[in-house]
């Protein structure tokens, strides 16, 4: 299936080319995951690309030597595995197709704390304070994290980089504890009303951040 978000053809970008700049945009990613069977599964996206291993092994040789996308291989687990990253070539031209606003992009992590047992701390960051609290907040609402808002903490840091290709001026980080990762029944309905900040390319797609 195709892409359901809007392109604005700024750029020669094929339509497969750009998906696959959509898999890559905030990640280091593998061959197998981007391989056309694999791709709007382990993506969670609506739509894939259409080209097969081969067609696929040579768009990325293609794009590395156009030097749109980087890559890195590491050994682990007895072989070696190539990761694959836009650049910040590739990820202007993404910029100018996908148009991300990002000011209302933020980061959501979940880990065990330190201490062990059922405690976990989660970190929102985002170029802008309010687009994280706005996000905490509303994660609070629809029950996606339950937060010990007593213990937050904010912490502002200069030159951060959210995605691999892209450093922004300041990130502000939120920290709280929480009781557990997302889990049990999330208001969804109340999650998406609420929503003025986009973390992946669905909620880009939606648009919703246009909201004030």
């Amino acid at each position: 299936m195709r892409s359901p978000a809007t392109r604005t053809l700024r750029t020669s970008l094929t339509d497969d080319e750009l998906i696959l700049f959509d898999g890559l945009f905030d990640v280091w990613d593998t061959l197998e995951s981007l391989l056309r069977e694999n791709y709007s599964t382990w993506h969670n996206l609506p739509y894939g690309h259409e080209l097969d291993a081969s067609a696929l092994t040579h768009s990325l040789q293609a794009l590395l030597d156009r030097g749109l996308i980087q890559s890195r291989t590491e050994h682990r687990s007895g072989r070696d595995m190539t990761w694959f990253a836009l650049t910040e070539r590739g990820g202007d031209l993404w910029m100018l197709e996908r148009q991300p606003v990002w000011e209302r992009y933020c980061v959501d992590d979940c880990w065990p704390a330190e201490a062990g047992g059922d405690a976990w701390l989660l970190s929102v960051r985002s170029p802008l304070f309010e687009t994280a609290r706005a996000f905490l907040n509303a994660a609070v609402r629809c029950r996606l994290y339950e937060v010990d808002m007593e213990h937050l903490t904010v912490e502002r840091k200069p030159a951060e980089a959210l995605i691999p290709w892209k450093t922004f001026d300041v990130v502000y980080e939120l920290r709280v504890p929480v009781s557990s990762p997302a889990g049990g029944h999330v208001d969804w309905d109340l999650y998406e009303n609420e929503r003025t900040w986009w973390r992946n390319l669905n909620e880009l797609g939606g648009r919703a951040i246009a909201r004030r």
